[in-house]
């Protein structure tokens, strides 16, 4: 096995340097083995604007992740293999041995992965895998404290969020380039796609940062009022809008949707979820011009314990009253990158799309094939341009959704 050992001045404040091996060949060989075979499941007859490419088996999944283009799929097991998926079969590109610790995995656009152990402060290291090798010449990179997040720009570029509140550049070839101070532990990171521009949503305390990536580094920031509070954040494809969804303790109350002007920081809008409302989730469209938000209503303060789905545009006005019920509970799932379209998902089975104007135009029953029983969405991910949407089932399988007939 080959090694080569690089200290990058890239300390934190206390002057930490950062150390970086690469390895040059798999510290563990890794056998080829046959992808396993893609399920692919036929349209359903019902017209919509989902087509069902394939399903595939993920047994023992501890996490999943689809990159912001949507062509690029990665997971990893419960025993830290981590497999890149082919994106129009599903079927496997390569397997890496077992990776320690290894519990969260980031796809990037070109293919690359980046695996590692969240928030342990026993493994501090990111495995960053090749888009074809896997982890034959892969890269290992340690910072200072445990991996809170991790996000790609463009050029397979990565950048690192670190417990020792500070966000890592890693680029191939490596550059000592310092690293991004923060005030607050790194919650949430964002890339714009086709900008040299990064966000972050911090926690303890929380607040918003971002900066541009290109010549000399401004940064803007916005710290949040209040204690007990954490932001997560999106970023506009071009890099002009920065969307802050804050919300306050474990169940992710008192949510708070901010808009800011990319560039400066100046604030475009703010909304404030109704009282009572709680696990609220956001997406911003890539074009930066809409938000939807869908959230929780507790039973304390209405009839019953249901879910609703607000549509905003660049003014931060609704273009719709709430929509929701105790029938219709929508989870916010894709957004098309102009606003046109909005898709969430009803309760554990089905997915609608709605326009602008809150009318249901698409419905998609999620069955299994063999069974004709209904499919148990877990989880789901989808593109910045909302036209690819995975959908992790209960049932132990991985669906790929995309737009079109």
């Amino acid at each position: 096995m080959t090694k080569r050992w690089l200290l990058i001045g890239a300390g934190s404040a206390a002057g930490l340097g950062v150390l970086v091996r690469i390895i040059t060949t798999p510290a563990v060989a890794t056998p080829p083995k046959p992808p396993p075979l893609a399920t692919r499941i036929p349209n359903s007859p019902v017209t919509n604007r989902w087509r069902e490419a394939w399903t595939v088996p993920v047994p023992g999944l501890t996490d999943v992740s689809l990159s912001t283009n949507g062509e690029n799929i990665s997971w990893t097991d419960d025993k830290g293999c981590v497999r890149r998926l082919l994106s129009n079969t599903g079927g496997t590109l390569w397997r890496t041995a077992p990776l320690s610790g290894v519990n969260k995995v980031i796809a990037a656009p070109d293919g690359s992965v980046a695996a590692y152990s969240r928030l342990n402060p026993d493994r501090t290291s990111v495995v960053l895998l090749h888009p074809q090798r896997g982890d034959q010449g892969s890269r290992i990179f340690a910072g200072n404290g445990a991996v809170w997040t991790a996000a790609f720009g463009a050029n397979d570029v990565a950048f690192i969020g670190t417990g020792g509140r500070a966000v890592y550049e890693v680029r191939d070839p490596l550059t000592g380039k310092p690293p991004l101070p923060t005030d607050g532990m790194p919650e949430s990171l964002a890339v714009a796609s086709d900008a040299p521009r990064i966000a972050l949503g911090t926690w303890s305390p929380a607040g918003v940062l971002s900066c541009s990536l290109s010549g000399k580094q401004f940064c803007w920031r916005r710290a949040e009022s209040g204690v007990d509070r954490a932001c997560r954040v999106s970023i506009s494809s071009e890099g002009s809008r920065v969307m802050v969804l804050s919300a306050r303790g474990a169940k992710d109350t008192e949510g708070i949707v901010r808009v800011h002007d990319g560039k400066s920081g100046a604030l475009l809008w703010e909304v404030r979820l109704p009282k009572g409302a709680a696990q609220p989730s956001a997406l911003l469209s890539a074009d930066g011009q809409y938000v939807a938000v869908t959230y929780r209503r507790s039973a304390e303060v209405t009839d019953a314990d249901d879910w609703r789905l607000a549509y905003f545009n660049a003014d931060g006005n609704r273009l719709f009253t709430d929509k929701g019920s105790a029938l219709f509970k929508p989870v916010v799932a894709a957004i098309a990158a102009d606003g046109a379209t909005v898709t969430v998902r009803n309760g554990d089975d089905t997915l609608f799309t709605l326009d602008k104007r809150g009318n249901f135009i698409a419905k998609v029953f999620l069955s299994d094939e063999k069974t004709g029983r209904p499919v148990i969405i877990k989880h789901t991910q989808s593109s910045n341009d909302g036209r690819t949407l995975l959908l992790h089932r209960r049932d132990g399988q991985l669906t790929l959704l995309r737009t079109g007939a």
